[in-house]
């Protein structure tokens, strides 16, 4: 898997823009909680002919420099890396990022001109928060976490082949993440949400809803509900996919971000 060269954008933020080819209409990729900027690379040079992209390292990711609080929440992500944008973008999260996509659209609208959630939570059971909770906890005693459980949540627990192939680029940035950035980052994620129901009814821009099938915690019915609550919206379930979708089924994510937001 190849890596994105970086350079810095704002605000310690460290991230790859491509090089921009007419007037195309600018997209913002945001990673998830123990990935970086590279997590998109599968995608990029489909998405680039449509887009002109800015791909970020979150803060304590990749080559970004960890914020100064010690356990921050969400908000504090989401306003390091709005600063790297200076004119409206589609900003496009996975997971934590998917959070902070829509934490953009509430308190950024000026600079989202439209929005794609993947693999976004909404409303977590109390099971759920019981569970991600603790693993937080177990995050800030441990050293070194042994990532074998959150990988079989992602790809099962015999992947083979191309899926093989992510599960071990995934182990290989996970273990190479500063531990305290990922407790962290993985603190600001387990205490946040979608913002409240009357905050995504208001949001206007064009939005994308998409996770996948076989999606055990951002699952499909999320992303159904939060749909129904957002006027310019659609939702796409990918078929046989499940977090890490965009690793797995990199041409129909890009079709979806393709289709939906060429049509404006």
């Amino acid at each position: 898997m190849t890596t994105l060269p970086r350079s810095s954008l704002a605000s310690g933020i460290a991230g790859y823009r491509s090089t921009p080819v007419g007037n195309l209409p600018s997209m913002l990729l945001i990673h998830g909680v123990g990935m970086n900027a590279d997590y998109w690379n599968n995608i990029t040079d489909a998405l680039e002919p449509h887009f002109s992209l800015t791909v970020v390292d979150m803060p304590g990711h990749g080559e970004s420099p960890a914020l100064a609080t010690t356990l921050p929440e969400l908000e504090l992500y989401t306003d390091g890396i709005a600063a790297t944008l200076d004119s409206p973008a589609i900003v496009t999260g996975h997971s934590m990022g998917a959070l902070i996509a829509l934490d953009m659209a509430v308190r950024y609208p000026q600079l989202t001109s439209g929005i794609a959630v993947c693999n976004g939570i909404y409303r977590r059971s109390e099971k759920a928060t019981k569970a991600i909770r603790q693993r937080v906890a177990e995050l800030l005693t441990d050293k070194q976490p042994d990532p074998t459980a959150t990988l079989e949540r992602w790809f099962g627990t015999s992947p083979e082949g191309e899926i093989k192939t992510v599960n071990d680029q995934c182990r290989q940035w996970l273990a190479t993440m500063n531990q305290q950035s990922y407790a962290a980052a993985y603190h600001a994620f387990a205490n946040a949400d979608a913002p409240a129901d009357e905050q995504l009814a208001d949001i206007r821009c064009p939005a994308l809803f998409i996770t996948g099938e076989l999606e055990p915690n951002s699952t499909p019915a999320m992303s159904h509900a939060m749909t129904r609550l957002v006027t310019n919206s659609r939702c796409i379930i990918i078929e046989q996919a499940r977090h890490m979708m965009s690793l797995t089924h990199g041409t129909a994510v890009t079709n979806a971000l393709v289709a939906h937001f060429k049509k404006g």
